[in-house]
């Protein structure tokens, strides 16, 4: 067999469902485990009630998810408060899920800790019952899940996003939720019309481990052009005449990281100036200190901290996303455009639905609009004839439909009065000043965007939250560095004559 056919038959269809279906998210802003434990947990209970053991939750999303368990909780803790993963987190955690800034400190076992969804999340699901996005069956057939969750903000731009698959890859920056918001009513607004005003709202990415962003304005606009670009990260430091006190780290390293660099280029004489560096992470937050020996510049050392650890690392970016079951390479104007396509789409099925609800239910009421006059009449005719002779009764006297002849011979007899009828017509009223709205909805985008406005706005005024990565001046990174004179600590007599 020729290697291209065996390439197109089993290794094509494998790399397709790894990049779509595992490593690269959607433009909800979740990969498919993500969104599985949400659903999984909406569908539970999980987002007005009370934490259920996470060895519990794990359980039910397996009926969606089945590619063990470990690697579904794995998932749950990135998403939990407790890990400070997300800037936005989804989950509500009780217990030990370890902390994104540390290798050592791992999560406790599902057995011993406990979540539900984060309130937030009522921001992600609304809609999803009534026809908001497409739905699928399992993976055996059992029972259904969503493609996408009907976000009312764009998640894909909010949380960090990373993942690897069959010859791509994707690394997602991630911003602060009110700048998010605001960039996404400016676009729908039309007071943002190209990427170089939306990086002035952005601003730089965000993460939840703080440090700042070194980045020039035009590396910010070409971010949002092309989706792509490389920044200095660093973290957040005091210097002391004795010591440095590290207080924030770039995201995605670890204390542990740090702390062994430093110890090895102290043993090998690079940090000849450390004596000593300590973990003192504690409930009031992160904090490691650089003990210096007596003499020492702090900020000589702390240029080679910055040189020789992970205290400052480049992080480059690629905004690559699922759309319509393609991976697309966007930049961040455009994947917005994109979002607000989706957002306008999941509102236009969910007003659809609610028309059509309406609609049945006007369609029923209007029964009562066709006997108004004749209430006791037809009472009488069906207490006292047989529901053959009623049913082709009432269908030739009022014309009524199948559905009406259902609904009111379904009824029981002493609700045919005439303050029925009143509250009946009352009702009728109000369902067709429904079903104008809806198709006023359905039918104007205009009106569409004002309420994608609104929701973002209630959105940003509610959950948003300070700033934690500040804007930098650039750095420019040269391979020259000036290398000190060591003066060996030998006995010198130095002898003076007139």
């Amino acid at each position: 067999m020729e290697i291209t056919k065996v390439l197109l038959s089993n290794y094509l269809p494998y790399a397709k469902g790894t990049i779509i279906g595992r490593a690269i998210p959607s433009i909800d802003g979740f990969k498919p485990v993500q969104r599985r434990v949400i659903y999984s947990m909406y569908k539970s209970g999980l987002l007005q009630g009370k934490k259920s053991k996470s060895s519990t939750v794990v359980g039910r999303i397996m009926q969606l998810h089945p590619h063990g368990d470990m690697s579904i909780y794995e998932s749950m803790v990135r998403m939990a408060e407790g890990n400070e993963s997300l800037n936005v987190p989804y989950i509500e955690s009780k217990g030990n899920f370890g902390k994104v800034y540390s290798k050592d400190l791992a999560f406790a076992a599902p057995r011993y800790t406990e979540v539900k969804l984060a309130e937030i999340c009522k921001e992600l699901l609304e809609g999803i019952d009534e026809n908001a996005v497409d739905m699928i069956n399992n993976f055996d057939d059992t029972t259904i899940e969503p493609t996408l969750l009907p976000v009312k903000f764009p998640t894909i731009l909010v949380n960090p996003s990373s993942g690897i698959a069959v010859s791509t890859s994707s690394n997602i920056p991630s911003f602060a939720l009110k700048n998010v918001c605001d960039a996404t009513i400016g676009i729908l607004d039309g007071s943002i019309g190209d990427a170089e005003r939306l990086m002035e709202v952005l601003g730089v990415p965000e993460f939840t481990t703080g440090g700042h962003v070194h980045a020039s304005k035009e590396d910010l606009i070409e971010l949002g052009k092309s989706g792509r670009g490389s920044f200095i990260v660093s973290g957040t430091v005091t210097t002391y005449p004795d010591r440095i006190v590290i207080h924030e780290i770039p995201y995605r390293t670890t204390a542990e990281a740090i702390i062994e660099a430093i110890e090895e280029y102290a043993k090998s004489g690079e940090l000849r100036e450390v004596s000593n560096v300590s973990d003192e992470i504690d409930l009031n937050g992160f904090k490691l200190v650089v003990k210096l020996k007596r003499g020492s510049n702090p900020r000589e050392v702390l240029a080679k901290l910055c040189r020789y650890t992970n205290l400052r690392m480049k992080m480059s970016f690629i905004t690559r996303v699922i759309i319509n079951d393609r991976c697309e390479e966007l930049g961040l104007y455009s994947l917005l455009e994109h979002w607000i396509k989706f957002r306008m789409q999941t509102i236009t099925r969910i007003y659809q639905y609610r028309c059509d609800k309406a609609k049945q239910r006007e369609h029923l009421l209007e029964a009562w609009e066709k006997i108004k006059d004749d209430v006791r009449a037809v009472a009488n005719l069906i207490a006292n004839t047989n529901e053959d002779d009623a049913r082709e009764q009432l269908a030739h006297r009022y014309g009524m439909t199948e559905e009406q002849l259902n609904y009111l011979l379904d009824m029981r007899i002493r609700s045919l009065t005439q303050d029925n009828l009143k509250k009946r017509l009352g009702e009728l009223a109000k369902v067709r000043e429904d079903v104008v709205g809806y198709i006023s909805v359905v039918n104007n985008d205009d009106v569409k965007k004002k309420m994608i406005i609104e929701e973002l706005t209630k959105i940003r005024d509610r959950y948003g939250a300070e700033r934690k990565t500040q804007h930098a001046d650039p750095i420019v990174e040269t391979d020259e560095f000036k290398k000190e004179e060591i003066v060996d600590d030998t006995l010198v007599r130095v002898i003076l004559t007139k």
